[in-house]
């Protein structure tokens, strides 16, 4: 006999639990060797695998050789991989199907041949054990569902999963591939065997629970109600199937990313392997690496490194020292700091600001993450193809909540709690968000926002930067607005980039929403990750200040599942227990910095414009006007005017009255030209 587990839900338990174990090895005459046994420990290795009140997850030592491993050669290495992978088979969404080109190499009289095909299954298989997710213990007082894919000829893939405040987290994932006559089948047929061998292979977990069947074949919905003629197999398959209590589920295919959204990256609800933690023995980790332990070896001829308690560092340009990552650990802190649950998906500069904020650095870093976000499969589906820079010269204000710009974000489909628009206010010095979900884009609505929720925390701002467009521009906002001191500010119309501060976080709200949100109920449940993804973006360090949102409101960094290397923190110098007093010079004195580095930072991008427009000059203004039904737009002059301009209000925007005496205000200049008479 060999590995004894012992689980239990309370320590009581637990001591009772062991009590027995020990009463049943006694009456057996066997015996245990204590020095390899562990006792009320909240996790444990077992069988190659880790398990913890949250599940069941791979060892990262076991999986550390597989991500390591070089590109075959030669048949034989191809069958090692494969062997290797299958260990983990139920942690790995559509594995068969993406494994497909490397089995194609085992066929009978086959060449090998090693092709572009087969690199990109061998990198995406690496990728996906990178960030292999935890299985969850079923609770059998829920419902089970299956999420089942069948739409290619290359395999099936199914998810069996279980559901936590709405959002699902998976118990296993399952696949595998079809044979000669099943890949003859059709998509409808093929679709009913992913569901009718997923539940035969699940049997064990549906037998007394009610299923529910997600699929995005509509034609599936009747496999189980209707009595129409039907193939030998498809009766077959429903007669098995109507054992059960199931209910199929026709899901859209744009919509049907169950599979992509609860493998590739982490939901709320769904937490990714941490294959670094905080309790890494990094002394063991770097030594693993050859380069490191040669540097290590000669420390003292390595300019820049020096060796803490066996630990390599390197001293940073900003006075700080950073933990030196081994090379084979570099894609697992890449992908953590990009793609988990506190991360966002943010661009390589913001993913690599976030890794060096947490202690962490290694030579390659740039070029990786670079690469790694390069390959993201979610970035490429969501994010634009380049990068849209927005003119921010009226936005920055100059002390926090001092100026702050508001937008509103949709209209998007209805939520099951009848939101439809999502109202944006930024802070535009320290660049801190708040987002909301709203019913409507009435003035009344968005005042009663603003004040219950934005001033009653923060404050009543200075001034108060929008568009042109209701509710900002109404009666009742302005009257609010003079009753508490408030000064309207209105970006030019035509020209959204004079406030493209809060412009260009709707495409950043857009992605957060396509990458937290999972697809298939996206539709009716986008509002319920809103803070999540508000303290995500504020925790992420802006490009504009190099500092996080967070860290300029509260001085000092949230805590959060990520891991961390704080040098501070381990020696002990941000832990002391401070008098009240001491506490707030501190803080004082930690932001005072942190905003004096943010006005030399924002000094220096200052461009000293002066308008070169005056009261008086004549101007052309760009003709925005649309085709009609009796003009087409081509046909007309791209130039209305002369105008006259009648004052200019600031660097950019001008007031204009036209030939009819009609005044046209907050014009910006990129919108008109001198006119010469």
């Amino acid at each position: 006999m060999d590995d004894i587990l012992i689980y239990s839900s309370s320590i009581s338990d637990h001591l009772e639990h062991i009590r027995l174990v020990l009463d049943a090895l006694q009456a057996a005459n066997l015996s245990i060797k204590i020095s390899k046994c562990q006792f009320a420990v909240p996790e444990v290795k077992f069988l190659g695998f880790i398990a913890s009140s949250q599940g069941i997850r791979s060892d990262p030592d076991k999986v550390a050789p597989i991500i390591k491993y070089p590109a075959p050669t030669d048949i034989k290495q191809v069958e090692s991989f494969l062997g290797m992978c299958n260990v983990y088979h139920r942690f790995l969404a559509r594995f068969a199907i993406k494994s497909a080109p490397l089995r194609q190499l085992k066929k009978k009289d086959q060449d090998f041949h090693w092709g572009q095909s087969q690199q990109d299954a061998f990198e995406e298989l690496k990728q996906d054990l990178a960030a292999l997710p935890i299985l969850r213990q079923p609770n059998f007082s829920l419902p089970f569902e299956l999420h089942s894919d069948a739409a290619s000829s290359k395999g099936i893939a199914v998810i069996l999963c279980q559901r936590s405040s709405d959002s699902p987290y998976p118990l296993s994932f399952a696949s595998r591939s079809l044979s000669p006559a099943e890949q003859n089948y059709s998509v409808q047929e093929l679709e009913a065997l992913a569901i009718y061998w997923a539940v035969k292979k699940f049997r064990h977990y549906l037998e007394f629970s009610e299923v529910t069947v997600y699929t995005d074949h509509s034609s599936l919905v009747w496999l189980l109600d209707t009595k129409q003629e039907r193939q030998g197999r498809l009766w077959r398959w429903s007669i098995f199937l109507n054992q059960f209590n199931i209910k199929v589920i026709y899901v859209k295919g744009s919509s049907n990313c169950a599979a992509d959204a609860l493998s590739r990256h982490p939901l709320p609800g769904i937490h990714s392997v941490t294959q670094v933690s905080e309790n890494t023995n990094w002394n063991s980790e770097q030594g693993k690496d050859q380069h490191l332990q040669e540097i290590i070896t000669n420390v003292d001829h390595h300019r820049g490194y020096y060796l803490e308690d066996g630990i390599l560092y390197k001293h940073s340009s900003r006075n700080s020292t950073l933990m030196v990552i081994p090379g084979h650990l570099t894609s697992e802190i890449t992908g953590q700091y990009h793609g988990s649950q506190f991360s966002g998906h943010f661009g390589t500069t913001k993913t690599i600001k976030r890794i060096l904020q947490s202690g962490f650095w290694w030579s390659s870093m740039h070029q990786d993450v670079k690469l790694w976000i390069k390959k993201c499969k979610l970035c490429q589906h969501i994010k634009p193809p380049r990068k849209v820079q927005h003119h921010e010269g009226i936005t920055s204000g100059s002390y926090p909540f001092q100026r702050i710009s508001m937008d509103f974000f949709g209209a998007i489909h209805q939520s099951a709690n009848n939101h439809r628009y999502i109202l944006v206010i930024m802070d535009t010095f320290t660049k801190y968000v708040h987002i909301y979900p709203t019913h409507s884009t009435t003035a009344i609505e968005c005042a009663r926002i603003v004040y219950e929720n934005f001033i009653l925390q923060h404050g009543v701002p200075e001034e108060i930067l929008s568009d042109n467009g209701p509710p900002f521009s109404s009666s009742f906002i302005e009257h609010l607005s003079n009753f508490m001191g408030i000064r309207q500010l209105f970006a030019p119309a035509m020209h959204p980039q004079s406030n493209g501060i809060v412009e260009k976080f709707m495409q950043t709200l857009k992605n957060l929403i396509l990458c937290y949100t999972n697809q298939d109920i996206i539709q009716q449940q986008w509002d319920i990750h809103l803070r999540l993804l508000q303290f995500v973006y504020n925790t992420t360090p802006h490009l504009a200040t190099n500092f996080t949102p967070f860290y300029l409101v509260h001085g000092r960094h949230p805590r959060t599942p990520l891991v961390t290397i704080d040098r501070n923190t381990a020696n002990n110098k941000d832990n002391k227990v401070y008098a009240e007093h001491h506490f707030a010079t501190s803080l004082q004195q930690r932001l005072d910095s942190a905003y004096d580095l943010i006005h030399q930072h924002l000094g220096n991008k200052d461009v000293k414009e002066t308008n070169k427009y005056q009261p008086g000059d004549q101007v052309l203004l760009f003709n925005h006007q649309h085709s009609n039904k009796t003009r087409s737009r081509k046909l007309m002059f791209n130039w209305t005017g002369p105008l006259q301009v009648t004052a200019t209000i600031s660097a950019t925007i001008v007031n204009l009255k036209d030939p009819n005496g009609k005044i046209l205000t907050n014009v910006h200049i990129e919108r008109i030209k001198p006119f010469i008479e």
